[in-house]
């Protein structure tokens, strides 16, 4: 026999505070997850470091392509001994993390613009 449309309403709301609990539960245990440093080897959890999140740009060509900013890989600054770590090919899912990291900034390469255009420098000795 079907259950009464209360009931599953009822039951739907029990479980829905049950899996905002886990959820709270989850992003706990992510942001303390630890992350290793390639120069010093020390642990840091992920909470307490700064995402680094790279971009690099592509120049224009053509009539409409190019001339825009593409997400790189992700890095961070060893807070133990300063080094910046890339991280890529590393066991850990870290850029699943990315959200649980204390912060995220964003990292722009710099390069000049349109520096195809220009002249190359000529050394006369």
């Amino acid at each position: 026999m079907p259950r009464k449309r209360e009931d599953v309403e009822r039951e739907i709301k029990k479980l829905s505070g049950k899996m905002s609990k886990l959820k709270g539960e989850l992003k706990n245990a992510k942001s303390r997850s630890m992350i290793k440093c390639n120069n010093c080897n020390k642990r840091t959890q992920v909470s307490k470091l700064v995402y680094l999140q790279t971009h690099w740009y592509e120049e224009p060509y053509s009539c409409t392509a190019g001339d825009r900013w593409h997400e790189g890989e992700g890095q961070f600054i060893c807070s133990k001994c300063g080094v910046k770590n890339r991280l890529i090919n590393r066991r850990e899912k870290i850029t699943d993390l990315k959200d649980y990291f204390s912060k995220v900034e964003n990292v722009y390469e710099q390069r000049e613009p349109y520096s195809f255009l220009r002249e190359p420098e000529v050394f006369v000795i």
